[in-house]
């Protein structure tokens, strides 16, 4: 009973977010379990710039009745990724746990916190540069993960992505690795030349030897 009215909950608010007027995350249930939450921050400024940062938010059972669990999938320079995020509406703080707390709130509290220099269980202190080299690699991160493909590819429009990108980002790899093969090749081929080269010089100053002690 308590399960149902937690998916009741969960179902009402994600009809909320669908109607909401946002442009700095999108959350998505997973469509195989209604509890496990993947949201993906975008378009912030500073030294998040250009960055797009997948979490999740896994949902206890009994929910609102408990906090969730917070941890991020895409490395930021701010969370450590896999890891339990400690804030004050996570798993770690249930006696500050308000069950008026929604994902939307969260999501809000997230963000706040990505801009903020406070440690916590989970988070990093990085330098600006940090910061603004893992917004620059998270699209490309990102794409390359099958989960985040699959339950964002409805929103890459909104979120400005393209399977294009993910498709050109392939065909360079390919033409890199085939240019490094190229490279080994011609590489093996001067040494075997090198080798054949040398090696007739040597036959050539002790065939020269020979016939001067000969003489």
């Amino acid at each position: 009973m308590a399960q149902q009215l937690s998916i009741q909950r969960l179902l009402r608010e994600y009809d909320k977010l669908q109607k909401l007027n946002n442009n700095q995350f999108i959350c998505e249930p997973n469509p195989n379990n209604i509890f496990e939450w993947h949201f993906v921050i975008y378009n912030l400024t500073d030294f998040f710039e250009g960055g797009y940062y997948h979490g999740i938010l896994q949902m206890p059972p009994d929910y609102p009745l408990k906090p969730p669990t917070l941890k991020f999938i895409t490395p930021s320079g701010r969370f450590e990724v896999g890891k339990p995020v400690c804030l004050s509406f996570t798993n770690f703080h249930p006696e500050s746990w308000s069950s008026a707390q929604t994902i939307e709130s969260m999501m809000i509290s997230i963000i706040s916190f990505m801009y903020t220099n406070e440690n916590t269980t989970g988070g990093i202190i990085s330098s600006p540069q940090e910061k603004q080299r893992q917004a620059f690699n998270s699209k490309k991160f990102n794409l390359q993960n099958e989960q985040f493909t699959k339950i964002f590819k409805k929103h890459f429009d909104k979120l400005k992505l393209s399977d294009n990108y993910q498709i050109n980002h392939i065909n360079t790899d390919n033409q890199n690795n085939l240019n490094a093969n190229i490279i080994v090749e011609e590489e093996s081929s001067i040494t075997v030349k090198q080798f054949f080269i040398g090696g007739t010089i040597i036959l050539l100053l002790i065939y020269m030897f020979l016939q001067s002690i000969v003489e």
